[in-house]
């Protein structure tokens, strides 16, 4: 991620992060204010979790816990980038262990 739209957001500057997120990634305004608010949510959960902004080795219940929020949010894609991210998995691993979790199977 890029650490100037990391810094916008920590200090609340959601517009201009929304801008630059924009110019970097060449995506529309609602995409880039949807990215942006879950990027803040990400850092909002990390900090309430006791961890730093930057620590992904989450331990399994709680990335088992993050993969449903994102799921209930409605965000699959986001869930399994959030498991490929934290178990080192590709795409594929991830999309089954998601759906796992998605059918109760996995805590």
């Amino acid at each position: 991620m890029n650490q100037d739209i990391l810094h916008l957001i920590k200090e609340g500057q959601y517009l201009i992060a929304i801008k630059r997120y924009r110019e970097v990634f060449q995506v529309g305004f609602s995409e880039a204010e949807k990215a942006v608010f879950d990027i803040r949510k990400d850092i909002s959960y990390l900090t309430q979790a006791g961890r730093h902004a930057s620590d992904s080795n989450y331990d399994f219940p709680t990335l088992c816990a993050r993969i449903k929020d994102f799921l209930n949010d409605g965000n699959k894609l986001r869930a399994v980038k959030c498991y490929q991210d934290n178990c080192n998995a590709d795409f594929t691993e991830a999309l089954k262990a998601v759906q796992a979790i998605q059918k109760n199977k996995l805590r």
